[in-house]
């Protein structure tokens, strides 16, 4: 990896985990948002991993605990039941939990384009589904997550296990999305 000078955290966030994002976008954008069914699995695939890194998510100093709940009144919406996480693999979260909410306030921002395209379906149930993809407070989150990735230096070992972090945090989502996606 090369930095130019004045890098911030957030420059360096995003410059190191773009392949890491890229491969959970890619199993994602797999799901069809405008049927139950992948509606309901892109939902589990969220509730699965958000199970697995909210140990981490309550410790970064941002609120992400409404979105469990948001996910199960969706999955009820749609006629489905909340999963269960399986263990995780390798047993522990690795980095610093301000990685995990940088990812996951991330999805969020994301969220207002997946919401557009749910939006096209003409099945009711997926049009009442629609708690988790609109939250209200997302972008407030977000913009005090970059404020605070934006006053940290790039480099330096408490960086390192923010990017650590987002790492560990994009895993849980793809093998979610991957344990998930054969169920």
């Amino acid at each position: 990896m090369t930095m130019q000078k004045g890098t911030n955290l957030r420059t360096r966030l995003k410059s190191d985990t773009v392949s890491a994002h890229n491969r959970v976008d890619a199993v994602m954008s797999g799901y069809d948002l405008t049927m139950a069914c992948g509606l309901a699995r892109f939902l589990q695939i969220h509730q699965t991993a958000l199970q697995q890194t909210m140990p981490m998510l309550r410790q970064s100093g941002h609120d992400f605990e409404p979105l469990p709940a948001l996910i199960e009144a969706d999955l009820a919406a749609l006629g489905h039941k909340p999963v269960s996480a399986p263990p995780l693999p390798g047993g522990q979260l690795d980095g610093d939990p301000l990685g995990y909410a940088y990812v996951v306030a991330g999805s969020h921002m994301g969220s207002k384009i997946l919401n557009k395209r749910r939006l096209r379906s003409s099945d009711a149930n997926v049009l009442r589904a629609g708690r988790y993809l609109i939250r209200e407070d997302a972008g407030l989150t977000w913009r005090s997550l970059m404020a605070q990735l934006e006053g940290l230096e790039a480099k330096g070992e408490a960086q390192d296990l923010v990017v650590a972090g987002a790492l560990t945090c994009f895993r849980c989502f793809e093998n979610a999305a991957l344990t998930e996606g054969n169920a």
